[in-house]
């Protein structure tokens, strides 16, 4: 990866952990002040939920009163039907604007009739909510939070999202600068993307679009067969359905490749699992080959750069995966 390394991806997990975080008095805590804090952070937690609960719906845009008919672009709006079990299914874009509207008349009366009946707060419920957070953050810390707080500061803090002064500040420091290098990388990055569209001839546009489509889906299989390469991904498409898809890489020869160790699998509902995941691609051609760069999160990342003549990418529904 040129762009997109990392480095980078490193960066982007790194920014946003103070958010989860709110600073406390700088001391050494007791088991008295620990168990006080519990309580208090509790009641914030039951009090933050009820207001949510109260908190009537809120929609961020009305067809009607923000858009007009010659703004409508169906490509930005998805609609669909609400099933017997409450859910939203058959996703996809509107036909009209009138459709529109008309859906989203029925989406507000449908919210508006959950909130009017919604009950009564449960505030007992929410309390068991926060202690089984507690004692599941105890016994697991979040991966997202860095080892040198984890190895710094009672687990017992972490687990209730709060943080002695002095640790909150140095967290809020350290990530002022990841978002300045972050900022940088970026900007290179987009820029560089920009020039990658430039450089593709016209008729491989969509190769990238779809490459695109498959970042955050779980790759199944790496196959390697002569001067052949196929990647399989498992992945949804827009209706909500499982789907397999194919990457073949044709006349391929590998540039870089860090040794993906791919386990996968069914789960007990049968749906497929896969302890690897496309994270971010980036696409260049030049002398009528293509330099395909993939990065993946395969327990640690990982990358996989390859030289090819052509490419083509498959999709069939994934109850057809051999099982």
């Amino acid at each position: 990866m040129r762009y997109y390394t990392k480095e980078w991806y490193t960066l982007l997990q790194s920014l946003g952990t103070s958010e989860l975080f709110e600073p406390v008095i700088d001391k050494e805590y007791t088991d008295e002040d620990i168990e006080i804090l519990y309580q208090d952070m509790m009641d914030k937690y039951v009090m933050e939920e009820q207001m949510a609960f109260d908190e009537p719906p809120f929609f961020l845009i009305d067809a009607e009163e923000d858009i007009t008919p010659v703004e409508f672009d169906p490509a930005e709006f998805l609609i669909g039907d609400i099933d017997e079990n409450g859910e939203e299914v058959n996703l996809r874009n509107p036909d009209s604007y009138e459709e529109l509207v008309e859906y989203q008349r029925r989406e507000r009366e449908h919210a508006l009739m959950e909130y009017e009946n919604r009950g009564t707060f449960d505030e007992e419920a929410a309390r068991r909510e926060y202690e089984e957070n507690y004692r599941m953050y105890l016994e697991e810390p979040d991966e997202e939070v860095p080892q040198w707080i984890r190895d710094a500061v009672d687990p017992r803090l972490v687990a209730m999202w709060v943080l002695p002064e002095r640790i909150y500040e140095r967290l809020v420091s350290d990530e002022e600068t990841m978002q300045e290098r972050f900022d940088e990388l970026d900007a290179a990055a987009e820029e560089a993307y920009e020039d990658m569209y430039a450089d593709m001839p016209d008729e491989y546009i969509g190769i990238m679009n779809d490459l695109s489509d498959l970042e955050g889906d779980s790759v199944v299989e790496y196959i390697r067969n002569g001067s052949e390469i196929t990647l399989v991904l498992s992945g949804w498409d827009e209706d909500g359905g499982s789907v397999i898809r194919r990457i073949i890489l044709d006349d391929a020869a590998v540039i870089e490749d860090d040794g993906l160790a791919i386990e996968a699998g069914r789960d007990e509902d049968g749906d497929i699992e896969s302890n690897c995941e496309l994270v971010s691609y980036e696409i260049y051609y030049a002398d009528d080959r293509f330099e395909l760069h993939f990065m993946f999160s395969n327990d640690d990342l990982k990358y996989l750069t390859v030289n090819c003549g052509e490419i083509a990418i498959e999709q069939e529904q994934a109850q057809t995966l051999a099982q």
